[in-house]
């Protein structure tokens, strides 16, 4: 998909929509205190979930990079990045309820996707 695409998802507990509404990088930590990217890169997806149906759930950690080589990362590296307002989580949030913010990804460079894991399973990705 594109930035700007919304995945969605329905399963038996509800609906949920997903969408990475922007990607930007940074080659150093994004605060004093935040160290510099092992890869490189730190890539920075601008992400926001809606529940529009029953409930769901929500988890910085269900966004992977997974790079053109195959190689994956998941955000727990970029959450001490300093970069932007990390994603909250949240279990059983009801219809209404949004989260908005960011995951970022210690990366070699922008070529991969992001992946969106619902059930341990990719069920949509974005391309920055």
């Amino acid at each position: 998909m594109k930035v700007g695409d919304t995945l969605v998802i329905t399963d038996d507990e509800g609906t949920v929509e997903i969408t990475i509404t922007r990607f930007t990088t940074s080659n150093k930590g994004c605060r004093s205190f935040a160290p510099d990217p092992d890869e490189g890169l730190y890539l920075i997806a601008d992400v926001t979930v809606r529940v529009i149906k029953g409930t769901a759930s929500v988890n910085p950690f269900y966004f992977e990079w997974v790079a053109e080589d195959g190689k994956t990362a998941n955000g727990l590296v970029g959450a001490l990045s300093g970069c932007g307002t990390p994603l909250s989580s949240g279990v059983n949030l009801r219809t209404g309820s949004k989260r908005s913010g960011t995951v970022v990804f210690d990366v070699a460079d922008r070529k991969g996707v992001v992946e969106y894991q619902h059930n341990f399973e990719a069920a949509g990705s974005w391309k920055p």
